[in-house]
């Protein structure tokens, strides 16, 4: 019986996933839109990291929204991302991880 619970415990590790939300954006397309707003920066990035301790996180999960703000927040009079990559990463060690989600883009303002 002792190897049967053994077995369970260790089919239920392999088996265990997670579902994270990377955060809203307010506009998303996969073609240009016609809609020009003035270049402020290019090659923009920002990045948003969210780190675990044994399995636990702490805060969160990255978001994709707090990468946006950063890198738009990072230069004066921007507003907003055009041409974006996101990447993500993940690092996870035995009793610690990382995941981050990090863009590069244009930035742009509305004036």
């Amino acid at each position: 019986m002792t190897r049967l619970r053994c077995l369970g415990a260790f089919v239920s590790l392999l088996s265990s996933g997670c579902v994270s939300n990377w955060g809203e954006l307010a506009l998303l397309s996969m073609r240009d839109t016609g809609i020009t707003y003035p270049l402020v920066a290019r090659d923009v990035s920002g990045e948003d990291c969210a780190y675990s301790v044994l399995g636990f996180p702490a805060p969160g999960p990255p978001s994709l929204e707090r990468a946006v703000r950063s890198a738009v927040s990072s230069v004066s009079g921007g507003a907003l991302m055009t041409d974006l990559s996101i990447d993500r990463s993940a690092v996870g060690l035995v009793v610690f991880a990382r995941v981050c989600v990090r863009v590069t883009g244009d930035v742009r303002s509305f004036e």
